[in-house]
């Protein structure tokens, strides 16, 4: 994901007080993209859910469509933010036997004279392993939902009952 490449660069961006114009530049670009994506997606998914509505029932059924979609979209964002921390790996430094788990172990280890230092930030590990559970989403889910796209009209109708 081109996120996880700029927040990567950013700390390699030598900076005095402030980022270079071409770093404003280059996080312009990358969320002027992400718009781009995020907008496309839900032109994309409206577009769906209008072409398999069902008339019989009007908006409802597209209220619904949208409704599981909004919810199936949203959660794993939070989910993704909290558990970055968990993810993150801190060690004491300058401290023997202190370790950096928690907030209590953290405040522990500034008592004995240490600090903690990341070693390893969730961030990175997170983003790689949504990558991967990306990929094989669309590997084994991609071809179920590319059927369901290419339903005719008619499948996705209500069935009248007399």
């Amino acid at each position: 994901r081109s996120s996880d490449l700029l927040v990567w660069w950013t700390a390699k961006v030598g900076h005095e007080g402030a980022f270079p114009t071409y770093y404003y530049i280059a996080v312009f670009l990358s969320y002027a993209f992400h718009q781009i994506s995020v907008y496309s997606m839900y032109v994309a998914i409206m577009a769906f859910n209008a072409k398999v509505s069902d008339p019989l029932i009007g908006g409802t059924y597209m209220t619904l469509l949208n409704t599981v979609s909004n919810l199936g979209g949203n959660w794993p964002a939070t989910v993704a933010l909290w558990l970055v921390d968990p993810l993150t790996v801190k060690e004491c430094v300058g401290a023997q036997d202190q370790s950096c788990g928690t907030s209590d172990a953290t405040e522990l280890c500034g008592k004995h004279g240490g600090s903690c230092v990341t070693t390893l930030d969730g961030y990175y590990v997170e983003s790689i392993v949504c990558v991967i559970l990306g990929i094989g989403w669309w590997l084994f889910l991609g071809p179920k939902f590319k059927k369901l796209q290419d339903e005719e009209h008619s499948a996705w109708k209500c069935k009248r009952t007399t």
